[in-house]
């Protein structure tokens, strides 16, 4: 997990942004007051964003069963028993080993020279002292060798549905970029495979999406399908696995492979929020590179990376990974407030999905005095 702060300013004001990032590591202000405030901040946050969202507790129950490993299933927000039980010496001390400058990357982008900005950064934050490194988790996985099932009742839901999915090779795998083609393939917009099959021509579902949930270990390639009133779930999955099968038996055409990679081409250059053509969206991925791989360049390779995928490709790893009798599913059913004299606790806790945690945008309050810009981030 990572954290990231970031600033877009003039770059005549490139300094306040330095100088407000150098004095945040070095001596944030701790206090019971303000932990308090913050804890109760996060407990709303969980409440709004994660438990009273519909269908996000069955996607954290999804993570818990779909990863052996509690480092990689378990929520990043936490649970409320653990948020209650932090204290503030918690907070001191993961600050003094996470916070720190040998631990964080400093990405710079914008209209600047190279040595004079160096030089800034090195005059803010050359004297703040390095710590420990921090103990690296193991994130090692066993093999997924049986199917798993659960069932979560949503009060929150309309509709019912279903997650589903398996274990999938890391960021660092090779084959990461076969399973970008293949999320393409299943669900990238009106043309791709589940809305054409299941939306558009049987009617089984209002929704229905695949996806890579890329990490730096272990991560999951899932679908999740909101079915239309009238169908089962039963019925989805089947239509479902028929197309991951076809993945398998049959190779792609050229046409659609090439959509697929154009499709990830405008990703990565379109104005989405990573894109190579933002200021912010570079800053980010080269933090994300830096901190992931040890080396910003290999952004320049990835592109090449996805091109270079092969029919062959999907069809091998279509084969190794979409195994039926080892999916881990999720069966979602809408619940219906009992009455107010009669309501019962709910057995299955909620908990948040989110893998990443991400400030909002920083506002310094200056204008900009001219149209040069500068995006500072800070990831840690």
């Amino acid at each position: 997990d990572f954290t990231n702060y970031f600033e877009k300013l003039p770059s005549n004001q490139a300094e306040l942004a330095l100088w407000l990032e150098s004095d945040r590591m070095r001596s944030l202000k701790l206090t019971p007051e303000n932990f308090q405030n913050q804890l109760e901040t996060v407990k709303e946050e969980k409440r709004l964003n994660y438990d009273n969202q519909p269908y996000v507790p069955a996607s954290i129950k999804f993570d818990e069963m779909l990863f052996d490993n509690w480092v990689n299933g378990h929520p990043t927000i936490g649970y409320f028993e653990d948020l209650e039980a932090s204290s503030l010496d918690d907070v001191r001390q993961f600050f003094k080993t996470y916070y720190a400058p040998n631990n964080a990357v400093l990405v710079v982008v914008g209209d600047f020279d190279s040595t004079e900005m160096r030089g800034k950064v090195e005059k803010y934050f050359g004297s703040i002292p390095s710590q420990n490194p921090p103990p690296k988790p193991d994130v090692d996985e066993p093999v997924q060798s049986k199917a798993k099932y659960a069932k979560v009742q949503d009060k929150h839901a309309n509709l019912p549905a279903f997650w589903i999915g398996w274990k999938a090779p890391g960021r660092r795998d090779p084959d990461y970029y076969v399973l970008g083609v293949i999320e393409k393939l299943l669900s990238a917009g009106e043309s791709s495979r589940l809305y054409q099959r299941m939306v558009k021509g049987e009617k089984l579902a209002l929704k229905a999406d695949a996806g890579y949930d890329e990490r730096r270990g272990p991560s999951g390639f899932e679908a999740f399908v909101v079915l239309k009133p009238g169908n089962t779930a039963e019925r989805a999955r089947e239509v479902l696995f028929e197309e991951l099968e076809k993945l398998k038996v049959k190779l792609i055409t050229p046409d659609e492979l090439e959509k697929a990679k154009n499709q990830i081409q405008r990703t990565l250059f379109a104005n989405g929020h990573q894109s190579l053509q933002r200021s912010l969206g570079r800053a980010e991925m080269l933090g994300e590179y830096t901190l992931f791989f040890g080396d910003p360049k290999l952004i320049d390779k990835d592109l090449e990376l996805y091109l270079n995928v092969t029919a062959k490709d999907v069809q091998r790893v279509a084969k190794s990974l979409f195994n039926k009798d080892v999916a881990c599913v999720v069966d979602i059913e809408p619940k219906k407030e009992e009455p107010k004299s009669e309501t019962k606790i709910l057995e299955t806790k909620p908990k948040t999905e989110v893998s990443e945690i991400k400030t909002d945008e920083k506002k310094t309050g200056t204008q900009p005095e001219e149209k040069k810009e500068v995006t500072q981030e800070t990831a840690k």
